[in-house]
């Protein structure tokens, strides 16, 4: 099967931002009232969406959409110390040569997006679909496939969650 269509989670996928992550999540554990993250489960942790991190981490729900804000704001000062996977510049290119059509799907901001991707892998994205709720990307990866035209089942998710 030819894929027409692959859509990219950002945060863990496409950026290497779990070293960024690690800097920042205990700071927040003090200041929002959840636990820390203690070093022998740092490995664990690594292969978990944020939500489940989050919720590993006893966070309760209603607090996670003021903590991604702040954490997306926070992000965008050290976008700098962020970078793709080794890799993953190459992949998107030779994807776009053969003329997959591709998008982003994230809860991380298009700003922050484009910045880590640089204006020439920006520049191949097709679609992004920034801003998506820390509950789940469903609506806007149906979005993405609505806009695109392109049916399902000749797209592909690529992420961690």
């Amino acid at each position: 099967m030819r894929y027409r269509l692959a859509l990219f989670d950002f945060d863990g996928t496409l950026a290497d931002s779990y070293a960024w992550f690690l800097g920042v999540v205990n700071r927040f554990a003090d200041e929002h009232g959840f636990r820390r993250i203690e070093e022998p489960e740092i490995e664990t942790l690594r292969g978990q969406s944020a939500r489940q991190v989050m919720g590993a981490l006893g966070v309760p729900a209603w607090k996670l959409p003021r903590i991604a804000h702040q954490m997306r704001r926070e992000m965008a000062a050290d976008i700098g110390r962020i970078g793709l996977f080794p890799g993953m510049d190459r992949v998107l290119r030779e994807l776009a040569r053969q003329g997959v059509e591709l998008a982003v799907v994230t809860s991380n901001s298009r700003e922050n997006v484009r910045r880590v991707l640089g204006p020439e892998n920006a520049g191949l994205i097709r679609c992004y679909a920034c801003g998506a709720s820390i509950f789940g990307k469903r609506p806007k990866l149906r979005a993405v496939l609505r806009d695109s035209g392109i049916p399902a089942r000749e797209a592909i998710a690529i992420g961690d969650e």
